[in-house]
């Protein structure tokens, strides 16, 4: 675990990319305070080597398109269009009130995206829960060999990775900003089950790396 500020969680994660700039990349990025460290660490890519990476959303609320509770309309809120060439979006412009179908779309777009590259590098959030992606605490996946799940919330539906998923995660980074999460933080250093701690998922990616942002700062 590093004790990071904004800028050197930006840092750290745009190293990565530039260090990976040969290979085709598949970049997966979250909401929450997440998301602006995953944009920024991408904006700092050379512009000729972007065309390189592949974005694509870790999870989303099940929300009319648009919605300001949808991640991916904070990534966009928040420039992700500037440095995409490829953005892959979970929800759709039309109407589509299938949940599960929506969630059976976006598998197979990200299967695919998956496939067309080398590498899978993830930036995502831990909630003070212990939550990860779209992944809340008591919700236990009977099927863990698909790729992408949706359940329904107490105050959101959802679709996220899947546990599964995370094995295929090549470098995952964990940014988590607030003194509220600290508890969070201590328990990602202890073993629990993941599904009463969904944030131990983390460590099932190939490499990972946990950026604690105690104070905020920038």
């Amino acid at each position: 675990m590093q004790n990071v500020t904004k800028t050197e969680a930006v840092a750290i994660i745009s190293s990565a990319l530039k260090e990976n700039e040969g290979k085709k990349i598949l970049y997966l990025l979250s909401g929450g305070s997440s998301a602006y460290i995953g944009v920024q660490a991408l904006a700092l890519v050379e512009e000729s080597k972007r065309k390189n990476i592949v974005v694509a959303l870790v999870d989303e609320r099940f929300v009319p398109y648009d919605s300001p509770d949808s991640n991916a309309k904070l990534l966009k809120d928040l420039g992700i269009l500037n440095y995409a060439s490829n953005f892959i979006e979970i929800l759709a412009g039309d109407s589509v009130t299938d949940r599960t179908l929506v969630a059976q779309r976006y598998q197979q777009k990200l299967l695919d995206a998956q496939a067309d590259v080398d590498l899978v590098i993830a930036v995502l959030g831990v909630g003070s829960d212990n939550h990860t992606a779209g992944i809340l605490p008591g919700i236990n996946f009977d099927n863990n060999s698909v790729a992408v799940v949706d359940y329904s919330s107490e105050k959101f539906e959802r679709i996220s990775i899947s546990p599964s998923f995370f094995d295929s995660i090549d470098i995952l980074f964990a940014y988590i900003e607030g003194e509220e999460k600290e508890a969070a933080v201590n328990e990602l250093q202890v073993i629990h089950d993941s599904v009463d701690y969904p944030a131990q998922l983390i460590k099932k990616a190939k490499q990972y790396e946990i950026l604690y942002n105690k104070e905020k700062i920038a």
